[in-house]
């Protein structure tokens, strides 16, 4: 993976982004969560400064967020979540794994019973 070009990088993942949106996706043995493929335009924020980008698959327990933007497994990162009826919601997690010029997966962490109802509403909505 390390000798793609970055043209090569963008293709596959706007390739992967015209993929069907709310298929389930089989659930990662780490997770252990079911999660669905999804998109979700995010500003992420982390030591690194503000970023946008998007999520493309999410779970109770974590999410993946594209980015070429290199974090490291253990970094802290957070970023807002729009409800429908606007509201911001902030989650936090820490970086799990990294996939150089791809993204990452996030695990979440302090999740709040809040967090835990606009999860699980919007993991149904996107699964449908």
């Amino acid at each position: 993976m390390e000798d793609l070009t970055i043209q090569e990088r963008l293709m596959a993942i706007v390739e992967a982004s015209r993929a069907p949106q709310s298929m389930p996706v089989e659930p990662r043995v780490e997770r252990g969560e079911d999660r669905v493929t999804t998109v979700v335009e995010i500003t992420l924020d982390s030591a690194a400064g503000s970023r946008p980008t998007r999520i493309s698959d999410l779970s109770m327990g974590g999410c993946f967020i594209e980015s070429i933007t290199n974090y490291r497994p253990g970094e802290i990162i957070s970023f807002d979540l729009k409800t429908i009826s606007g509201e911001e919601i902030r989650f936090t997690g820490k970086v799990a794994y990294v996939l150089a010029g791809f993204g990452f997966g996030l695990k979440f962490n302090n999740l709040t019973s809040s967090h835990a109802l606009f999860l699980r509403k919007t993991i149904e909505l996107s699964a449908q």
